[in-house]
């Protein structure tokens, strides 16, 4: 059968398409013509089935399932990415910003607010690897009080030995 997880796709100014499949890991560029073979699931040379793209059901809701198991284990033990937004303002005026819609808040956040941020991941992720990401509308904004903020929030990172 066809796998329930392929994705196909055509390229832009190509007769090609790209074809994915998450569950085999799999990812290739095909022609028009091999997709009518998968799609009528003919693979004289084994190929489509190989890279996942034709596949038994069974064997898919397996494979799927140990997917799942697996990626339930690494989470609890894979490195978790933490944000920190000090807040949505922006100097910028990009015009594929997807923020645009929110009201900066013209407050800075304190050094007790990054200190408590400090507090709850020290409690919350005890034991785990972690990073910060800075994200906001522009958390780089010039001032003396946003630089001491950011300068703060990087003591603190260093503190812990977190990544930043």
């Amino acid at each position: 059968m066809l796998s329930n997880h392929n994705i196909i796709t055509p390229i832009a100014d190509s007769e090609n398409l790209f074809i994915v499949n998450p569950l085999s890991k799999s990812a290739h560029i095909i022609s028009a013509d091999e997709v009518k073979m998968l799609k009528h699931q003919l693979d004289p040379n084994g190929e489509f089935a190989q890279k996942g793209y034709l596949t038994d059901e069974a064997k898919e809701k397996r494979d799927f399932k140990l997917a799942y198991l697996n990626f339930m284990e690494k989470r609890e033990t894979d490195e978790v990415q933490l944000f920190f937004v000090p807040n949505y303002s922006c100097n910028f005026a990009c015009s594929y910003c997807y923020q645009e819609g929110y009201n900066p808040v013209q407050k800075v956040v304190t050094n007790e607010v990054v200190d408590a941020f400090f507090n709850y991941i020290n409690i919350e992720f005890a034991g785990r690897r972690k990073y910060i990401t800075v994200f906001g509308g522009e958390p780089l904004l010039p001032g003396n009080h946003q630089r001491s903020m950011i300068t703060h929030l990087l003591d603190k990172a260093n503190e812990a030995k977190l990544k930043h």
